[in-house]
């Protein structure tokens, strides 16, 4: 990197040749120097840059990877609410306070072990009012209904603001393409629980809106995140049918 060492000159034989040593000046390796220490730092920033603003994805990641509920996805939690019909109400919400999310609208995911509040009626067209709703849990689109209405319910968690929100809101939802058909998706509502069963999953344009439109004759669990994480660039889509 540094103009120094021995410069070979040629002679007019094999058995003749020179050489010349040379060497930088203090006020030249110190500019040297200079540079090469905010070269370095630079790359020293954009690691921890990365580090910071990934956090969330690597974190989801990694307790995926080392943990053992994805294989046995919490059987107590399942069976507890038809345990007793009478009861059912307040065995729901013990699930729910269990779970560290609330009986009134929640999400619970076991094979991911994703989990969050839910809230609902959130305008999806509204910028202003999804952030706000993301920053709380995930967001259930008012252009569509609610479980137990025998329609469409979408819920989403994704953003269209800054490269940090976009990791900060779609956590909840990262391990999303992990799921196989007829997991479960456990949705709770107002003192009832609603078992959904994956059915299928795709991704579609960012464009495609066609998913809030609440149309359809049979009650389907739709969810929905950015795709690749991150980014904007398209949705991830899962279809999950309501449990017999």
């Amino acid at each position: 990197m540094r103009p120094s060492g021995v410069i070979y000159q040629k002679g007019k034989s094999y058995k003749w040749y020179g050489e010349t040593v040379i060497y930088l000046d203090k006020k030249t390796r110190a500019i040297y120097g200079f540079f090469q220490g905010i070269g370095v730092g630079l790359i020293g920033l954009c690691l921890i840059s990365f580090i910071i603003l990934f956090f969330h994805l690597i974190k989801e990641e990694i307790r995926y990877r080392f943990s053992t509920k994805h294989v046995d996805a919490n059987p107590n939690i399942q069976v507890k609410a038809a345990v007793d019909e009478n009861n059912k109400e307040i065995l729901v919400k013990s699930e729910a306070d269990q779970l560290g999310i609330s009986s009134d609208f929640s999400i619970y995911i076991p094979k991911i072990d994703a989990r969050s509040n839910v809230i609902a009626s959130v305008n999806p067209f509204s910028k202003k009012e999804y952030l706000e709703a993301l920053a709380r849990g995930v967001a259930h689109a008012s252009t569509t209904y609610f479980p137990g209405q025998g329609k469409p319910v979408f819920l989403f968690s994704h953003s269209t603001d800054s490269p940090a929100n976009f990791i900060r809101y779609n956590a909840v939802f990262y391990l999303l393409k992990k799921l196989d058909i007829n997991d479960e998706i456990v949705i709770y509502f107002y003192g009832e629980k609603h078992v959904y069963l994956v059915e299928r999953a795709f991704v579609v344009s960012s464009k495609d809106t066609s998913w809030l439109s609440g149309e359809g004759d049979e009650e389907k669990l739709i969810l929905m995140t950015c795709d690749p994480p991150g980014t904007t660039l398209k949705r991830f889509i899962v279809i999950a049918k309501k449990a017999i």
